[in-house]
């Protein structure tokens, strides 16, 4: 077989074993869970989510939305905001990565390794604490 002949198609992929062994974790989810639901009885009320979702508002007479959905709606925003942010750096600092202009390329790299070598968690505590000291000047 040479680099321009096609690849061959495998034929039988599965085999019993294959099929034994999906059966087996088949069977084992359904143990494990007819298991979970035989120890935890427990009677879930979903009739109090709707009341997280949405309230009436005595004062404009009209259904709005309560903590759930309000929740749901920030985290969308927060994230289309991040998402484009992040897009506009990512392409400013790919475009100095390539750009002719030395102080440029130093510039990105040292970003791009600021932020590759840095853990998750440091930006968490930086960016909430850094917020925070924001709000209360």
């Amino acid at each position: 077989m040479d680099r321009n002949s096609p690849p061959v198609a495998a034929k039988g992929r599965f085999t019993l074993l294959d099929y034994l062994l999906f059966g087996i974790v088949i069977a084992f989810v359904f143990y494990a869970v007819y298991r979970v639901n035989d120890v935890l009885v427990y009677q879930w009320n979903w009739e109090r989510v709707l009341g997280f979702l949405v309230k009436y508002d005595e004062e404009s007479q009209s259904w709005v939305s309560n903590l759930l959905l309000q929740g749901l709606a920030t985290t969308l925003r927060l994230a289309i905001w991040a998402t484009l942010f992040a897009t506009l750096v990512g392409v400013v600092m790919g475009y100095w990565r390539t750009c002719q202009n030395l102080t440029l390329r130093i510039i990105a790299r040292c970003y791009v390794e600021l932020i590759r070598n840095m853990p998750p968690v440091v930006f968490i505590f930086i960016f909430y604490f850094f917020t925070f000291f924001l709000y209360f000047i």
